[in-house]
């Protein structure tokens, strides 16, 4: 099946899909995430559970800056954050991400919002 690993659970005998959609955005194809996920079985953790965890790693470092700017300022809105406190936190938040970014200034942020 394209898009998909499929692994047979030796503990449980199911079919276990790991999904590589974010094999595009990561440059991460399924294929390789065997090793790290039999590591991370040998460490206690089921197949399946390993299997989403990586994908949700992989899926949250992946994120675009816009992706992160959009998701942290409805975040704050919704913990009833002002815009003006939401956008210097939003610019400060950007430098500890992993992604390279030049420094935003504030009215970026706000574009990038409102577009």
């Amino acid at each position: 099946m394209k898009g998909k690993w499929q692994q047979i659970c030796p503990l449980s005998g199911k079919s276990v899909a790991i999904y590589a959609a974010f094999a595009e955005n990561t440059g991460v194809a399924s294929e390789e995430l065997g090793p790290l996920l039999d590591h991370l079985e040998q460490s206690g953790i089921s197949r399946g559970q390993a299997g989403r965890l990586v994908e949700e790693v992989l899926s949250f470092f992946s994120e675009t800056v816009e992706e992160f700017v959009r998701r942290r300022h409805r975040e704050l809105q919704h913990a009833g954050v002002a815009n003006a406190e939401s956008f210097a936190r939003i610019g400060h938040e950007l430098s500890g991400r992993r992604f390279v970014v030049p420094q935003m200034s504030e009215r970026q942020i706000r574009r990038v919002i409102y577009g």
